[in-house]
């Protein structure tokens, strides 16, 4: 950064006793270049490889993506300010008898009669954060903070919420874990029917094994005859495909007169199971 009206981190009179300035353990970083918070720049290192500086905030190493922000969109005018990844962006100078300081977020400060720039003291974060995200399946929410006064690097903040109750069936859930994003959706198992019975009528039980409705009996009708069964009343004239035995049921007339052994000779017998 080039030469001009003076740096103050604190806030105080420029030049006013010296800064120290921050290291990248300080700082909560371990990737490429930060602000020092006295002016100058501090570099920290690379990332190893699969991972990017800034994804897991300004200066720290991780897998997300993250959107690079000029010196107008971070509000700086002056000094080194985060670019919200990895680097040190190099915001410019102030004319005399102005002075940047950095408690007010890189801003080009007029020094007045008493000659300081603002009240003397520590560096006071001024935290902007972003709205939460969407709970997502581990049950944590992010959010961006940034300090608009530039004492401290972007951060990530986490929040514990609950996945069910966004409208949307995923993350393993199911209706009997969240109701109030699955469907219930049926897996009825079903008892193979039975033998069909003299009233020519067969059931069977189905069961829910997902409990959406209850379970329930199902009558069909069916024809008994050619079961192989000889039963209900069959017999060998009314169903013979069932293997019920013919039993002749013989009825005879008699006429005439008795014979020497007793007994009257029939002249004419006929099976009435035909």
């Amino acid at each position: 950064m080039g030469a001009g009206g003076g740096v103050k981190a604190d806030g105080g009179q420029a030049g006013a006793g010296a800064c120290r300035a921050a290291t990248c353990a300080e700082l909560g970083v371990n990737c490429g270049t930060a602000p020092d918070r006295c002016g100058g720049v501090v570099s920290c290192g690379n990332c190893q490889k699969g991972t990017l500086c800034g994804g897991d905030g300004p200066n720290k190493c991780g897998s997300h993506a993250c959107a690079f922000r000029s010196c107008s969109q971070v509000g700086a005018s002056c000094g080194y300010s985060s670019d919200g990844c990895s680097k040190a962006l190099d915001c410019g100078t102030c004319s005399d008898p102005y002075v940047c300081v950095l408690a007010a977020t890189n801003q080009c400060v007029l020094i007045g009669s008493g000659g300081s720039a603002g009240a003397a003291g520590s560096c006071t974060p001024n935290w902007d954060c972003s709205g939460y995200s969407t709970c997502d399946c581990n049950a944590d929410q992010t959010r961006s903070c940034t300090d608009k006064s530039g004492c401290e690097a972007q951060k990530i903040e986490h929040n514990a919420c609950s996945h069910c109750g966004n409208g949307l069936c995923d993350c393993s859930e199911t209706f009997s874990n969240c109701p109030a994003d699955c469907p219930c959706t049926s897996n009825w198992t079903c008892t193979p029917a039975t033998t069909c019975n003299c009233q020519n009528t067969q059931t069977l039980q189905c069961t829910d094994s997902n409990h959406c409705a209850s379970d329930y009996t199902k009558s069909g009708s069916c024809n008994h005859r050619g079961n192989a069964s000889c039963d209900c009343g069959e017999t060998h004239s009314s169903c013979p495909q069932d293997g019920c035995a013919y039993v002749p049921n013989c009825i005879c007339q008699f006429y005439g007169a008795c014979n020497c052994s007793n007994q009257q000779i029939p002249t004419q017998c006929w099976d009435q199971n035909g």
